[in-house]
């Protein structure tokens, strides 16, 4: 091996270190979170007993709660059994897809672009993206990390298609179309307006309708993508239902939040928080690119644009709207910033200033990198002391950390106990079956199964209040400041004898 490959060798499993630390820091250390993840983790868990690999399952019964097609909880099961039943095996596939994200956009500037050093600045910008790394994104086990993935592979493809002509790449546009289908449903679709307009204005839709092979990639989506959502409603019946009203217009048409959000909504957010740091870099890189005397980069730019507008301006005309439903985004972001990063690289570099080009060229890398230290450091420190960590207070409550205390902690005993949760029970369940295995007498109940002389276990004031006036209740001291633990009495305290 030569001297020049080895420092090449290392150089990429140096840079690949560097973009993967954010994603995998610390991943398994927090406990389970509310609703997707949780879910999640049961369906995973379920599918991981009975092993049924087309309808998942949620308290023993088909789920019709989550009807998205299984790949991701195919993935987690699989993680399950190489890396064991815990939240790091969860949130795995979500971290691994992330950094497969970065590899493709580093591999696209380098092999397309020309530009290896483009594709890393991009990968740099994107792991350290507060609103792609963290909860619904890399660290946690949702689908968004998984479909973002799909997303910018196919939309990649696509672009390369239009632009090469090559047949290899119509297939494997429609291969990763099936995977995000296969992963989040429909709204692995929501790019298919931002492809129509970049092949009208290219002006190949009608060369593209006559390819035989675009034909094929159909006929492979219909019956794959047809062929599951057939099977799971023979196995499965009313899926179909559950489907149609969960994310055929339901999600579109209604707002499933608790109130409905403005149509700025996500600008607002990303200006507030998910995008702050690198946001103003935005418009910079789009003149850049648009204005680039390469041809494939000012292609690129118009096909990034047609993408973010056309993706922001569908996710903003649905009633639904969640702040994770803009990750998708982030990779194209990541490249267009990463234009401007490189422009000023550029120009650092033929700056005159010094007559060592070596000298430049050190001097130019330092400044651009230097971008990226302030932003790389936020995202370690997010998850350096997790305790302090705001991002996760609204989706956890101390009930998760209680009960995963208890899972790996020999002397931490609630035999005989029972966990009483007040709406929703999918984190609370991951840790109680697990417990449960391993020969713990503990059980799940709802407030309304609490029975006289029961020791409960609350976490959270509604539980306590509504106890509290159907019962007498005692408090048993606890190390733990988040929970409380009750002795439940029928109607009065139990009188001690004090002679």
């Amino acid at each position: 091996m030569s001297s020049t490959k080895l420092i090449r060798i290392v150089f990429f499993v140096i840079i690949t270190c560097i973009i993967a630390l954010p994603l995998f820091y610390k991943l398994g250390d927090l406990p389970i979170h509310l609703w997707d993840e949780s879910r999640n983790a049961i369906n995973a868990y379920e599918m991981n007993i009975n092993g049924n690999p087309i309808v998942t399952y949620y308290e023993g019964y088909p789920d019709m709660w989550n009807t998205k097609p299984p790949l991701l909880i195919w993935i987690q099961v699989f993680c399950f059994k190489l890396f064991g039943i815990n939240e790091f095996a969860l949130r795995f596939p979500s971290a691994l897809a992330a950094l497969l994200t970065c590899c493709a956009i580093w591999l696209f500037c380098k092999k397309f672009l020309h530009n290896s050093i483009l594709g890393i600045m991009s990968a740099l910008v994107l792991v350290t993206s507060v609103g792609f790394v963290g909860i619904h994104g890399t660290r946690s086990g949702d689908y968004d990390s998984l479909l973002t993935l799909f997303i910018t592979l196919y939309s990649l493809s696509f672009f390369l298609f239009i632009e090469t002509k090559k047949r290899k790449y119509i297939y494997s546009f429609f291969c990763f179309v099936i995977l995000s289908i296969l992963t989040k449903g429909v709204a692995g679709l929501l790019l298919a307006p931002a492809l129509i307009i970049y092949t009208l204005l290219k002006k190949e839709l009608v060369n593209t309708l006559k390819n035989k092979h675009f034909y094929l990639g159909c006929l492979s989506l219909i019956l794959v993508v047809g062929g599951y959502y057939a099977l799971r409603e023979i196995l499965n019946a009313g899926y179909f239902d559950a489907v149609r009203l969960n994310e055929l217009g339901g999600r579109f048409n209604e707002s499933q939040n608790d109130s409905e959000r403005h149509f700025f909504y996500y600008f607002t957010k990303l200006w507030e928080w998910r995008y702050r740091y690198y946001l103003p870099f935005i418009p910079l890189g789009l003149i850049i690119g648009f204005c680039s005397k390469n041809n494939k980069i000012k292609n690129f730019t118009l096909f990034s644009t047609i993408f973010v507008f056309t993706y922001l301006l569908v996710i903003s005309l649905s009633k639904t709207k969640y702040y994770w439903y803009d990750i998708p985004l982030y990779p194209f972001f990541a490249i267009i910033v990463a234009i401007m990063l490189n422009a000023i690289l550029n120009f650092v570099v033929n700056i005159k200033f010094f007559k060592n080009s070596i000298v430049r060229k050190a001097a130019a890398y330092l400044i651009v990198f230097a971008a990226f230290v302030f932003p790389y450091q936020y995202i370690l420190n997010t998850y350096e002391d997790l305790s302090l960590n705001k991002l996760y207070f609204p989706h956890y409550s101390c009930g998760e950390q209680y009960l995963r205390n208890a899972l790996h902690n020999k002397d931490f005993s609630i035999d005989n106990h029972k966990f009483v949760f007040f709406e929703y029970s999918a984190p609370y369940r991951f840790y109680v079956r697990q417990l449960q295995a391993i020969g713990i007498d503990v059980s799940l109940v709802s407030v309304d199964k609490v029975n006289v002389n029961d020791m409960a276990i609350i976490s959270n004031i509604e539980t306590y209040n509504t106890l509290k006036e159907k019962f007498f209740i005692d408090s048993i001291p606890t190390t733990n400041d988040k929970v409380t633990i009750l002795k439940i009495y029928e109607n009065q305290r139990p009188q001690y004898d004090t002679d």
